[in-house]
């Protein structure tokens, strides 16, 4: 899954949801004063937030296929997007944007994110350009 560099990566995300886990692991522990018990609640919550992130991006490919695979090119998901503070701490505009131009079309100007190496057409214009 490719993921822009401006947001925060799924695994830094996947690791605060765990760590906000540690209060509840720490009572299962005191009740249950053994590490399979630990190992089985912080199993579930990575179950819980795998199934939910599936869920989210089924739904969403589902009902808008083409904003789906708009914001999947553009390095974005629904499920991490959405997610606030403090397991995404990207800001409004990376989340609804994502990537930041990189490159000015050569013909108009316009900015535009192109991975390097690749040859698009402008969205504005049309021209053909290289970024690279």
């Amino acid at each position: 899954m490719y993921r822009s560099p401006e947001r925060t990566p799924a695994w830094v995300i996947l690791l605060r949801f765990l760590a906000i886990g540690i209060p509840g692991a720490l009572f299962v522990f005191l009740v249950f004063p053994a590490l399979p018990f630990v190992l089985l609640f912080f199993g579930v919550m990575a179950a819980v937030f795998g199934l939910n992130w599936l869920f989210t991006n089924s739904v969403v490919k589902t009902f808008t296929p083409d904003y789906y695979e708009a914001l999947k090119r553009g390095g974005g998901d629904p499920y991490l997007d959405n997610l606030g503070w403090p397991l995404n701490t990207d800001s409004e505009a990376t989340r609804q944007h994502g990537l930041h131009p990189n490159v000015l079309c050569p013909h108009c100007g316009v900015g535009s994110f192109v991975k390097p190496g690749t040859t698009v057409a402008c969205p504005s214009c049309g021209g053909s350009f290289t970024n690279g």
